[in-house]
């Protein structure tokens, strides 16, 4: 391989190449992996002089480092959950203008529809006579009429429910390490 030694990379492979050991957290006694020691120390974890641990890359999402974006800008930085439960207290508060338009004593004038579009409005579906039907609909210009609260009733989260997924769309790859290769040189 080519690689340097403490180089991580993503291998779309079912197993771990020569010269490599897979990112999933295993500890190493120094005695065992001197050189890979020599370049990644206890970064990623272990006790300083007895053993050392790889990164563990399994089930996440990698992220660049960014140093002018806060958040982005520490290597090895972790965050975010898998599922998510949704609470009334974890909704952020909204609403939704829903303008519709008041009917009296009109029953089937001209502005009356029978099906939606982009410039027609919900009535209060008045109708005259009992041949008439119902007009749910208007292109009538009084609006901001609110409605019954019986016509658009929510039921506010009171209790948890079943979790969602809060994973990003994802491929699955396996991380390594290189353990053989170049050593890394500082150039200054």
């Amino acid at each position: 391989m080519d690689g340097f030694i403490g180089e991580i990379r993503a291998f779309a492979l079912n197993y771990t190449p020569y010269g490599w050991v897979p990112c999933d957290g295993t500890t190493y006694t120094i005695q065992s992996q001197q050189v890979l020691y020599a370049v990644i120390g206890t970064y990623y974890g272990g006790t300083p002089g007895q053993n050392f641990k790889v990164p563990d890359l399994r089930g996440i999402t990698l992220l660049g480092k960014d140093p002018a974006v806060s958040g982005y800008n520490v290597v090895g930085a972790t965050g975010g959950v898998d599922t998510v439960t949704l609470t009334g207290n974890t909704m952020a508060a909204h609403n939704h203008q829903l303008k519709g338009v008041t009917r009296t004593g009109n029953g089937q004038t001209s502005g009356a529809q029978s099906q939606p579009g982009p410039t027609v409005y919900l009535t209060n579906a008045y109708a005259l006579g009992t041949s008439k039907g119902v007009i749910a609909y208007s292109n009538t210009v009084d609006l901001n009429v609110p409605f019954a609260p019986q016509t658009i009733s929510y039921n506010r989260l009171t209790t948890a429910v079943t979790p969602h997924s809060n994973v990003s769309p994802y491929l699955a790859l396996n991380y390594c390490i290189c353990v053989e290769g170049y050593f890394p040189v500082k150039v200054n």
